[in-house]
């Protein structure tokens, strides 16, 4: 089975004590393979959710989910059942973590909705573009259109430096994803203002001050960033609500409601 991310165990490791339900022990070795810091394949005992079958293969056809084994005496779950068949078909299951293959979402629990669904999995598309390129729907599916809102706010801005476009470009596709329209606020790039930038606007450093944690002084990166929040809070002064999204927040992975 390839290795594909999500929340919950995805696969056992061997070589772990079996609990009387028939599952297996953790040893050591799963963080190391779940987090990509062991990276090859390895034989495991149990997979959860998704294989690869050789399906020319004649042992294959003793793989099964239901009727169990005839000898199965352990827990009635779906994932012990075909791990106990494919133990006595003398099937090797084996995890490989080699690549990044692909996100699984959350399975719904008995009482959650559709719309519980939805919202798992437009975490997973947004979980998935924080190391990786956004994800394409297929041009098989239809999905249905998005309708981006404010939410009930005047306005919402994201702050955005120029040169940062694939922050920009992650970013503008994660509100979309939630649906969230938003004014794109160019920031004031620090790395661009010089001495007489900074005379001509009347700023500078209170004498003597240092960082707190650093002690040092403030950085033009510094400047340029409460100058990118001074526009915005000029702009808002005559709005009753409004919300600023940073460029270098955490993504957002959670539809966010306005309070």
């Amino acid at each position: 089975a390839v290795f594909i991310s999500n929340i919950y165990a995805y696969f056992w490791n061997r070589n772990g004590n079996i609990f009387p339900s028939g599952y297996y022990k953790r040893t050591p070795d799963y963080s190391l393979i779940r987090e990509w810091k062991r990276t090859g394949c390895f034989a495991v005992p149990m997979v959860h959710s998704t294989f690869l079958i050789d399906l020319r293969k004649e042992a294959s056809d003793k793989l099964m989910f239901y009727p169990p084994h005839q000898d199965y005496t352990w827990t009635f779950d779906d994932i012990i059942v075909f791990a106990f068949s494919s133990r006595q078909a003398d099937i090797q299951m084996y995890i490989c973590n080699r690549e990044h293959y692909g996100y699984l979402p959350v399975p719904l629990k008995a009482q959650q909705t559709l719309e519980d669904d939805t919202e798992n999995i437009v975490h997973v598309l947004i979980e998935a573009m924080i190391d990786h390129p956004p994800i394409e729907g297929s041009e098989y599916i239809t999905v249905p259109q998005k309708h981006p809102d404010k939410m009930g706010f005047e306005e919402i801005f994201l702050i955005n430096l120029k040169r940062r476009k694939d922050r920009r470009d992650r970013m503008l596709q994660t509100l979309h994803e939630q649906e969230i329209a938003v004014k794109i606020v160019e920031a004031v790039d620090g790395k661009t203002l010089n001495t007489s930038q900074l005379k001509a606007l009347n700023i500078d450093m209170l004498p003597g001050y240092q960082d707190p944690y650093s002690s040092r002084v403030l950085t033009r990166g510094e400047i340029g960033c409460f100058l990118s929040h001074y526009y915005i809070w000029k702009e808002v002064m005559c709005m009753p609500t409004c919300l600023d999204f940073y460029q270098d927040g955490k993504i957002l992975s959670a539809k966010v409601q306005p309070g």
